[in-house]
């Protein structure tokens, strides 16, 4: 019987800067904190250990012969999370994320190093013993998102052979402004039967306005993006996350919106991390084989509880403390 979850795709090691405002160009703005932790795949392999520690929890991908390398492999170390599937080559990918203090807004410049190697046949699908494998992400590993004529790009195939090895397969995805996603996230649907993105990515897969030009979401327009997700291939649920709301569609076509929560003053340490909590959380609730109206209360909970804490995954608790913390805040929205 299969067996906890897998994660492939980016291991990142996140530099974090904290400055009062990003300057213009030719400015020289002040770093009064900073900060490393992990990023990509690794984000959402520790946030799931943290979650359901008796979980197992495995990751592929390619991590550099140098000391970014070493320390994203202590950290998987440290919280129980299995590394066979990591190779080591090259130089780690890292980000160096720069927080605004006032608005937690961050902007992110990467490397993609080890990363940009990482192709279909680095993963040993006959090993492949985890019920669900999670991808991460598309558009942000060179190799894999070469275009395929059948599969779309090679991530595509990857996900196909999951697959066939007798996984579920879920999909992460970054937020970029381009019209890649047509052409190198959209097949990929065909192939994915958990699908977790945010507004601005779901606006981009599907093509429906989701976003006004005030940056208001366009929540009325959220069941057509979820419908055509659907449409496109997610056999399962596909899920969209926004600081307002959370919302997903099952295969059926069913609905369904959960709150977002009033958080005080001061409640927000640090948002890296926060979006891959959430998916951690929308994900642990499918392994379970929970409905969709519980994989977006995990999910925001999961999510609520990454903000405490001003690195990635500083303040994830197992889920049944995320969900009582969560419990105790106001609803809004």
């Amino acid at each position: 019987m299969r067996e906890g979850i897998a994660y492939a795709g980016n291991l990142i090691v996140d530099r974090i800067r904290r400055i009062d405002r990003l300057p213009r160009r030719s400015e020289l703005a002040a770093i009064h904190g900073t900060g490393r932790s992990t990023g990509g795949a690794c984000n959402g392999a520790i946030s799931m250990k943290l979650l359901a520690p008796e979980l197992p929890v495995a990751v592929y991908g390619a991590a550099g012969m140098d000391a970014e390398g070493d320390f994203i492999l202590s950290q998987f170390e440290r919280y129980g999370v299995e590394t066979k599937g990591i190779l080591r080559r090259g130089e780690t990918a890292f980000t160096d994320v720069y927080e605004e203090s006032s608005t937690h807004c961050r902007t992110f410049f990467y490397f993609g190093g080890a990363n940009d190697t990482l192709d279909v046949d680095d993963i040993d699908y006959d090993s492949l013993s985890c019920r669900i494998l999670q991808v991460c992400y598309p558009l942000l590993l060179r190799t894999l998102d070469m275009p395929d004529d059948r599969y779309g790009s090679r991530m595509g195939i990857l996900l196909h052979r999951a697959q066939q090895a007798g996984c579920l397969t879920a999909l992460d995805v970054i937020s970029e402004d381009s019209d890649r996603y047509k052409t190198l996230v959209r097949p990929l649907l065909a192939y994915t039967d958990y699908l977790t993105v945010n507004e601005i990515e779901a606006e981009r897969i599907t093509g429906v306005p989701l976003t006004g030009e005030d940056g208001r979401l366009l929540e009325e327009n959220v069941p057509t993006a979820l419908s055509r997700m659907l449409t496109l291939g997610v056999s399962r649920r596909a899920i969209i996350h926004a600081p307002a709301a959370a919302f997903g569609m099952d295969a059926n076509g069913t609905y369904y919106r959960e709150k977002g929560k009033h958080l005080p003053d001061g409640f927000i340490k640090g948002t890296v991390g926060a979006g891959d909590a959430f998916c951690a959380g929308a994900l642990l609730a499918a392994y379970r084989g929970l409905p969709v109206w519980d994989a977006l209360r995990w999910g925001n909970a999961a999510a609520v509880q990454s903000l405490r804490a001003d690195t990635s995954n500083g303040s994830v608790v197992p889920i049944e403390e995320c969900l009582t913390n969560y419990d105790a805040l106001s609803s809004e929205g």
